[in-house]
C-alpha cells in the first residue's frame, strides 16, 4: 500500500481509517498520446496541481481516484478523514483548480452568494455549492481547491444511455443510494489508474468515473459549475458574449443586449434536448467543428420564423456598441462588439437574413419524437413560452412555476 504523506499531526486512534490503495501501479500509458486534460486547447502542464494519491490535503482529505478533468482543473474523489471510526465513511469531490485561477475565485464568490441569498429556499436542493475550500501550493502558484458533495455524473450521460447525445454538462445527479459509491471505491483497489509522465515531469492519471448503471430512479438533478456565471439585476442589460454554443440566445448573437431572460432561453433548449434524441440546434458547427453564428441564426429562423422588427431594429442599432474591453473570439480575433465577435452583420437594413440558403425547411414540432398528440401539444405549448425571439415575451421563472404543464410535471 502506498504510504500516506502529510505534514499534519498524527491521526487520532479514533479517527477514520484511510482507504487502502491498489497494491499495483496502474498501466504505463504511451507518453506521446494525450489523455484527459492534455487534450484541452491551450493545455499547460505547469498550471495543473501535481496530485499524488496518498497525500492528505488540508489535514483532512485523502484523494483516492481522479474522476474528472477540464481546461482549468482536475476533479478527484476523496475520503474525508475528519470522521470517527464508528461513523460511516464519507467521500467528497475535490475540484483542484489551476494555479492562480481568477475564474476559480469568481466561482467561489458566486457560489457563496447563491448559498447565502436564500439558504432555506426549497430550490436549494437542486443547486450544488462547495462545502469547504482550501489552498494548495505548487511551483506554478496557488491552487484553490473546492470541496463538494459527490455526484454521480452529468445528466447528459443518462440521456446518452438512451441513445441521446446531449451537452448538459452543468447538471449532475445524486447517487440513488449509498452502496453505489461504496462499491465504486472498493472496486478501485483492484483497478489502479493508468498513468504517464509528461514532458514536465508531472504524472497525468487516467480518470475513472464509471459508477455503473442506474439502479433506481431516485436521483436529484443539481446545477453546478458557476465559474462563468455573473450577477446582474433583473432588468439590467448586458452586452458581452455568454452561453455555450448550442444554448446561446438570439439576443446575444444579434448584439441586442441581454438580461436574465437569456437563462429562460437556456432552459427551453435544455428541456428540448431532454425530450428528443438530438440537440435542438444541430448544425451550429462547421465541418471543422468551429461555431458558426450565421448557421445558428439560420436554424432559429427555420424553427421559429424570422425575427420580429423590434429585434431587427435593436440588432442594427446595438450590435456595434463597444463592450469597453476586447474579447478573443473563436477565430483568434480581438473584438470589441457583438457584430465583430460573431462574424456579423446577419441582417440587412431591411431586416432580411443575409444567408437565406442556410435556413432549413422545418418547424419546431418536426424535431420532436413521435409522442401522443396530447403530450406533444402540451409540451410544445410550454416550450414555446421559453423559446421566443423577443426576450420580453418569454415567461419569467416565477411565471413558469405557475404554468399548468410545470405543475403537472412536478406531480
Amino acid at each position: 500500500m502506498a504510504p500516506l504523506r502529510t505534514e499534519a499531526r498524527p491521526l487520532s486512534f479514533f479517527r477514520a481509517r484511510p482507504q487502502k490503495f491498489p497494491e499495483t501501479v496502474g498501466a504505463a500509458l504511451p507518453p506521446d498520446e494525450p489523455i484527459d486534460e492534455e487534450i484541452c486547447p491551450g493545455y499547460d502542464s505547469h498550471l495543473y496541481y501535481p496530485v499524488k494519491p496518498g497525500s492528505i490535503f488540508n489535514n483532512r482529505y485523502l484523494p483516492l481516484v481522479k474522476i474528472g478533468w477540464g481546461g482549468s482543473s482536475t476533479v478527484w474523489l476523496a475520503q474525508d478523514l475528519a470522521r470517527y471510526r464508528w461513523q460511516q465513511d464519507r467521500f467528497v469531490t475535490l475540484k483542484i483548480n489551476n494555479a492562480n485561477s481568477k475564474e476559480a475565485a469568481h466561482e467561489v464568490d458566486i457560489e457563496k452568494y447563491v448559498a447565502e441569498k436564500a439558504p432555506h429556499h426549497p430550490s436549494m436542493q437542486f443547486i450544488r455549492t462547495h462545502v469547504d475550500s482550501f489552498v494548495l501550493s505548487s511551483s506554478g502558484g496557488d491552487h484553490l481547491c473546492l470541496v463538494y458533495d459527490t455526484m454521480r455524473k452529468p445528466a447528459w450521460l443518462f440521456r446518452q444511455r438512451l441513445k441521446g447525445d446531449l451537452k448538459l454538462d452543468n447538471i449532475l445527479v445524486t447517487f440513488e443510494n449509498e452502496d453505489v459509491l461504496k462499491n465504486f471505491v472498493k472496486a478501485q483497489r483492484s483497478l489502479p489508474m493508468g498513468q504517464k509522465v509528461d514532458g514536465t515531469g508531472r504524472t497525468v492519471y487516467l480518470s475513472h468515473n464509471n459508477f455503473g448503471d442506474l439502479h433506481e430512479a431516485k436521483c436529484l438533478p443539481k446545477i453546478t459549475d458557476f465559474g462563468s456565471a455573473c450577477r446582474i439585476q433583473p432588468h439590467e442589460h448586458m452586452l458581452h458574449p455568454i452561453q455555450p454554443d448550442v444554448y446561446r440566445a438570439p439576443e446575444v448573437l444579434l448584439g441586442c443586449g441581454w438580461t436574465t431572460k437569456a437563462d429562460i432561453w437556456n432552459l427551453g433548449v435544455m428541456l428540448w434536448n431532454f425530450a428528443q434524441i438530438e440537440d435542438l440546434f444541430r448544425h451550429v458547427h462547421d465541418e471543422n467543428s468551429k461555431y458558426s453564428a450565421k448557421a445558428h441564426i439560420a436554424e432559429m429562423i427555420g424553427l421559429l420564423g424570422p425575427p420580429p422588427q423590434k429585434i431587427v431594429t435593436m440588432s442594427l442599432e446595438r450590435s456595434q456598441w463597444s463592450w469597453g474591453i476586447e474579447i478573443l473570439n473563436s477565430e483568434g480575433k480581438l473584438c470589441q462588439n457583438a457584430r465583430d465577435y460573431f462574424g456579423g452583420p446577419f441582417l440587412n437594413d431591411n431586416g432580411k437574413f443575409r444567408y437565406p440558403d442556410l435556413v432549413p425547411k422545418m418547424a419546431l414540432e418536426d424535431t420532436l419524437p413521435p409522442w401522443g398528440d396530447e403530450g406533444k401539444r402540451e409540451f410544445l405549448t410550454f416550450v414555446k413560452k421559453l423559446l421566443t425571439w423577443d426576450p420580453e415575451e418569454r415567461k419569467s421563472a416565477q411565471e413558469l412555476m405557475k404554468d399548468p404543464f410545470e405543475i403537472i410535471m412536478r406531480g
